[in-house]
């Protein structure tokens, strides 16, 4: 069972290890290793966006 803090945002392993994701990534064919792959490049984007000072 996963235990969430009301004051922060559960962490993407916490999620990712939540039976009910799990789950609904499986009904909609997503791939957990294609997700983080996909995080991974938007978090690159955003910070490359960051150091050129454009808006995010």
């Amino acid at each position: 069972m996963m235990m969430f803090c009301m004051d922060r945002e559960p962490a993407l392993d916490d999620l990712l290890e939540d039976p009910a994701t799990q789950l609904l990534m499986r009904r909609d064919g997503v791939d957990e290793a294609m997700l983080r792959d996909l995080l991974a490049a938007v978090s690159r984007t955003r910070a490359e966006h960051r150091e050129i000072d454009l808006p995010a």
